[in-house]
């Protein structure tokens, strides 16, 4: 069994957040003697994690949930205020968005300052300039200075430097959310690279098709707090349901808001099925799908509409509808039964489609059920089309 290169043992870390602000020093000097009111947030809170040698973890959670600070705990940036961190190896930090660099420098001249932030040699930068510029995309830019670099410009650039300091561990922090569609094709090879290297590699990113692809295990953090630990498929179903919405954030079925769930009828299960029945999570572009929603009624219930929505993994409606809008009429339902609704083909080429399903009145104004996003599946392009959205179209001569 391969070593643990990274441990953390009970960490917390603690920010202290004044409630009045001072931007002056005149306030500075009326306030020297007042005791003034502050607050205490935890980035993290108890944190206990264990990275083996060659492994890649993944790190989720929603903006606050502390996995930037994880990362700086990591490196060495931040020290706890509590608990044991263990790093038994040199790290290559690419992190937050110009740590490291000098604006009023040029993209030449920070290159080797960030070089040298990672421990590497002049004489190595000299060697791997050209790759780093190349990689980067940035030739016609690299005497420019950095302060005038788009968001873009600097991540790829960083991300370029990072990954030549040729540390056994890579911390890498949102490189996926800054950057363009061929720099995310290149940072994809490069994540290829380094599992076949064996490096050791922990990844915070909001792209969740990312972290199932090449993590080997993925952490959920929750206001500081490690809420899941695992396989990273049952990791991120986790983090989409609880990210998709809750009750509160939810989308209409209908163009307003109607109210809360009454229970009058239960959503029991959702099969996703292909045309051989089979059950899948998993589809092509061009399969058709049939969605089976088991219910069961309390009571008789007259004339209810059901609907459908499905959203893609940021949250957007891709595609909605209900019986009331397309037929055919219900009547009344009673006891226990299913719905059938078939997709002909995915509403998209690609990405993960979140579906909601609910019971409601046909004026709209009751809500007898509503499931709250927690079925999901994912769609791989199959057709040769291009694009996000899926068409039917025929052409003649």
């Amino acid at each position: 069994m391969k070593r643990s290169l990274i441990e953390l043992n009970n960490v917390s870390k603690k920010f202290v957040i004044p409630h009045e602000k001072v931007n002056t020093l005149k306030g500075t000097m009326l306030n020297f003697w007042n005791n003034r009111d502050y607050e205490a947030f935890y980035a993290l809170k108890d944190v206990s994690i264990s990275v083996r040698e060659g492994e890649f973890l993944g790190v989720v959670g929603g903006n606050g949930s502390g996995k930037s600070t994880l990362l700086k705990i990591i490196a060495g940036i931040y020290a706890p205020d509590a608990g044991n961190v263990h790093v038994r190896a040199g790290v290559s930090p690419f992190l937050e968005l110009g740590v490291g660099f000098n604006g009023e420098l040029t993209g030449r001249e920070n290159v080797y300052l960030y070089g040298a932030v990672l421990g590497l040699k002049k004489k190595q930068i000299d060697s791997k300039f050209d790759e780093i510029v190349s990689f980067a995309g940035l030739e016609k830019f690299m005497d420019l200075k950095m302060k005038n670099y788009s968001s873009g410009m600097f991540a790829r650039l960083a991300f370029s430097v990072a990954i030549r300091a040729d540390a056994p561990i890579l911390l890498i922090d949102e490189v996926l959310a800054v950057g363009d569609a061929d720099f995310q094709k290149k940072c994809f090879k490069v994540f290829d690279g380094l599992k076949m290297e064996g490096k050791t590699v922990v990844l915070v990113s909001h792209d969740t098709e990312a972290i199932c692809s090449y993590c080997d295990r993925a952490v959920m953090l929750e206001g500081g707090c490690v809420r899941e630990c695992g396989d990273p498929r049952e990791v991120i179903k986790k983090y989409s349901f609880e990210s998709s919405g809750s009750c509160a954030e939810r989308a209409p079925l209908t163009s307003s808001d109607g109210p809360s769930p009454n229970g009058m009828i239960s959503i029991d299960r959702v099969h996703f099925l292909d045309t051989g029945d089979n059950e899948r999570d998993s589809f092509g572009s061009s399969e058709a799908i049939n969605v089976i929603v088991a219910y069961s009624a309390v009571s008789e219930i007259a004339s209810p509409v059901f609907g459908i929505l499905i959203r893609d993994e940021n949250g957007t409606t891709v595609y909605g509808t209900n019986t009331r809008t397309r037929g055919p009429e219900i009547g009344a339902l009673t006891g226990k039964g299913v719905v059938s609704v078939k997709l002909k083909r995915p509403p998209v080429l690609q990405g993960k489609l979140v579906f909601s399903f609910a019971f409601v009145s046909r004026d709209f104004k009751e809500t007898y059920a509503w499931s709250d996003c927690p079925y999901t599946v994912d769609i791989k392009n199959d057709s040769g089309d291009l694009g996000k959205v899926s068409c039917d179209v025929e052409f003649s001569f």
